[in-house]
């Protein structure tokens, strides 16, 4: 069964029995949404990790809880889709 895992800034995550489509992913992480590559994703990681693609260059702030599942920065809204793809 399909799970997506939102992790917005600020505020408590929340989950849904549905994957986004695009447009609710790019409303979420508030532009064009980069399918982070799963080769560089930590060895056992489930799932695959939706961010902002220009996120840095919009200075987005540091997602703390997403940063510390995956080891390294991720900013901004994220979205953490298990037992589907995008």
């Amino acid at each position: 069964m399909a799970k997506a895992f939102y992790y917005p800034i600020n505020e408590e995550p929340f989950t849904s029995d549905e994957k986004p489509t695009l447009k609710e992913a790019q409303e979420f992480v508030g532009g064009y949404v980069e399918k982070f590559p799963k080769r560089f994703l930590p060895k056992g990681f489930k799932g695959e990790l939706l961010m902002n693609e220009d996120g840095r260059l919009k200075n987005m702030p540091l997602n703390e809880v997403v940063s510390k599942q995956v080891g390294f920065e991720v900013v901004g809204p994220a979205i953490v889709l298990q037992g589907c793809k995008f």
